[in-house]
């Protein structure tokens, strides 16, 4: 705290005194008559008890509150900061911020209080769509959009396409494509790029739960050059899980009954694959026969798949045992057959999938 000035004259005389203090405490005087010794500043504590110390009202101080920010000392020495906006991010709305995902850029914290990056292009650009379950062609012929800044490939090219859509929380499937080999990626807001594929003229992208909500992005290009431009289709599938997505609800089949499924909206098996296969990690469907020992049985698939797959086991879900094994290469085939005898009367588990989700 501040001491009084003290002032003690050499002589009886009469002493007069005239001084000034600016924000510094410094301070100028003059005696009048006779000598002084006058007490200036550099004998009085500041607000942090150092004699001559600067730490007066306005000069900066910590008031040991993490929630606020250019704390100053304010009249009778009490140290004051002002309160973040968001005190739980130490930030005020609009600050410069890191959301912790990599493939967002201009991160800030937004009015209510998170911190949230950009995907590096214009969403208000980009065309709505929902789910149809058919094929929506669109041109980029009159395109000049720059693909994303955060980008998951360098040779998708510029002069695509942007679409959105609102995740329904069900399983989806994009499926885009064009006369050109075509650059895609996917983006939501909260996990950034969620796919990226390039290359090719067709791709099907499933996503096992979408966020309700949430608004997810798709860029569709030629996968390097940005003169080429034209056609492109998008489709967007939203469907249920299939009843039959998990072996332990396997779809009960009957001799001589066609059976019309899908593996569209299935999700990724949790049980391992046999090692007669080359082709794993997609979504699959289970169905159950009764067969009777010694009789022949023939399971047909017909799919448009590059690769098809059909397991059948014996035993229990828990505890299955690879019966037959077939893998057939061969795009668009009419039929995908196989031929078996069992030895023992049961019920089997037969298992089919893809090498993308187009459906069976």
């Amino acid at each position: 705290m501040l001491r009084p000035l003290t002032i003690t004259a050499t002589t009886d005389a009469n002493l007069y005194v005239h001084w000034n203090a600016d924000g510094n405490c410094t301070i100028s005087f003059e005696c009048a008559t006779g000598t002084a010794i006058c007490v200036t500043c550099a004998s009085i504590e500041d607000c942090d008890g150092v004699p001559g110390g600067s730490a007066y009202e306005g000069a900066p101080c910590d008031d040991q509150d993490p929630t606020t920010y250019d704390d100053a000392y304010i009249a009778d020495c009490e140290c004051v900061g002002i309160p973040y906006e968001c005190a739980e991010l130490l930030a005020n709305i609009g600050d410069a911020c890191d959301d912790g995902n990599p493939l967002t850029a201009f991160d800030i914290v937004n009015e209510d209080c998170e911190c949230i990056g950009e995907l590096g292009f214009s969403q208000a650009s980009a065309i709505p769509i929902t789910c149809s379950n058919e094929s929506v062609t669109y041109s980029s012929l009159n395109s000049n959009a720059t693909k994303p800044v955060i980008s998951c490939s360098e040779s998708v090219a510029n002069n695509g396409l942007y679409f959105s859509f609102i995740g329904t929380g069900n399983p989806l499937i994009v499926h885009t494509s064009s006369y050109f080999k075509i650059g895609v990626q996917i983006y939501n807001q909260s996990e950034g790029q969620v796919n990226c594929s390039s290359g090719a003229f067709s791709y099907s992208t499933i996503y096992d739960n979408t966020i309700v909500g949430e608004t997810y992005y798709v860029y569709i290009a030629h996968y390097y050059k940005d003169s080429s431009k034209g056609n492109l289709t998008i489709e967007l599938m939203c469907r249920p899980i299939p009843d039959n997505n998990d072996c332990e609800n396997a779809a009960l089949l009957t001799c001589g009954e066609v059976v019309e499924g899908s593996t569209i909206s299935a999700t990724t098996p949790e049980i391992d694959y046999p090692e007669c296969v080359s082709y794993i990690s997609t979504p699959d469907v289970y169905y159950s026969l009764d067969v009777i020992e010694g009789y022949e049985y023939t399971v047909s698939v017909n799919a448009i798949a590059w690769v098809e797959t059909i397991l059948i086991y014996s035993g229990d879900c828990n505890s299955l045992i690879i019966q037959e094994c077939s893998e057939q290469h061969q795009y668009n085939a009419t039929d995908h057959t196989v031929v078996f005898t069992p030895e023992l009367s049961e019920t089997l588990i037969i298992r089919i999938y893809f090498d993308s989700p187009h459906g069976l």
